[in-house]
């Protein structure tokens, strides 16, 4: 554990001097002037709109009901917006509250399975994969934030495959076990 966390510390340390673009756009990130998040910040104020018109069932799935609904409520600077650039606000946008209660609901329940298996399993080589599974799916997540991950659909796949290959391991060691 030392290790992992000294290692983490020099990584973060090299990251500016090996890649200064990347250190630019981790410093950007709170900068509101930059266009990026200035960008966001417009698209999810014409969002959070029609949001409100459309909280409990949502406009429907897809780039075509998104772009068919979208420009009555865009802002100046955001009018060209594809998808809300926040998976949450996307399945809000989409399904409704359902769809979301929906999500997070998976995602519970995802992660209540997989943490009770490794409170149960002490053994390296079983937790392994479950643990594996877990990052993958939290990296999801947070990166969700502040993108739609799911717009390319190879990330979607990856993202269900991820968490159904921990949720399969954990199943079938618990039943083993």
């Amino acid at each position: 554990l030392p290790y992992l966390f000294a290692s983490g510390a020099a990584f973060t340390l090299l990251v500016p001097i090996a890649f200064p673009n990347v250190a630019k756009r981790f410093v950007s990130i709170g900068n509101f002037s930059e266009s990026s998040v200035s960008y966001r910040i417009s698209a999810w104020n014409g969002i959070f709109e029609m949001i409100k018109e459309n909280f409990v069932f949502g406009i429907g799935y897809g780039e075509a009901s998104f772009s068919a609904i979208y420009p009555r409520f865009a802002k100046s600077g955001a009018e060209a917006v594809k998808h809300t650039h926040s998976l949450y606000l996307q399945i809000l946008t989409e399904s409704g509250i359902f769809g979301l209660l929906a999500f997070f609901s998976v995602v519970f329940f995802f992660f209540k399975s997989c943490f009770g298996y490794l409170r149960r399993t002490k053994e390296k080589k079983k937790r392994l994969p479950v643990i594996a599974g877990l990052s993958a799916a939290f990296g999801f997540l947070v990166m969700s934030l502040a993108d739609y991950v799911w717009y390319n659909s190879e990330m979607l796949l990856a993202f269900f495959l991820a968490v159904a290959f921990a949720n399969s391991f954990v199943k079938i060691h618990l039943r083993s076990d």
